[in-house]
């Protein structure tokens, strides 16, 4: 066999590692258009960039009145809670000035009341001394009943 013969067989086995060849990419060209239709995708152009314009204009007004309404509802919530606050303040410091009242109230309840001295009773009456006042005793422990066993073994413990 010479080196430049090819089998059949060997043929077949390079033509199967060969990828299939890839299919042509057409022409980057364009096909010409002619001045009617040229004229007319002008027309769609503008009319489409009017349309998306318009659309863009009315989604920005709805955006601006939603945004104008949550300012407006944040305003008045924010209102609203400072009123609330006003108003729990005025009933604190009302409730602040009722308790003052009747600690006052209470202070001169305990006070005892001093009765005017009416002079004839201090010119007939004698001087008192006063009698010594002895401190009463404790009162006596109850006696001790039984240890308990946890008394026991807290005794213990130290021996």
């Amino acid at each position: 066999m010479e080196d430049t013969e090819i089998n059949p067989t060997e043929e077949a086995i390079f033509e199967a590692d060969e990828p299939p060849p890839k299919p042509k990419k057409p022409d980057g060209r364009k096909r010409p258009r002619t001045e009617e239709e040229k004229k007319r995708l002008r027309e769609q152009l503008a009319r489409g960039r009017e349309k998306s314009k318009a659309t863009r204009a009315r989604k920005n007004k709805l955006k601006a009145l939603q945004k104008k309404e949550e300012d407006e509802k944040a305003e008045e919530d924010l209102y609203e809670r400072l009123r609330e606050r006003k108003v729990k303040k005025k009933a604190k410091d009302e409730l602040t000035s009722e308790v003052e009242r009747l600690k006052k109230e209470l202070e001169e309840a305990q006070k005892p009341k001093l009765e005017p001295i009416k002079e004839e009773v201090i010119r007939n009456e004698k001087p008192q001394t006063p009698e010594p006042q002895t401190p009463e005793p404790p009162p006596p422990k109850p006696p001790k009943a039984e240890p308990s066993m946890s008394d026991i073994y807290t005794l213990m413990r130290g021996i």
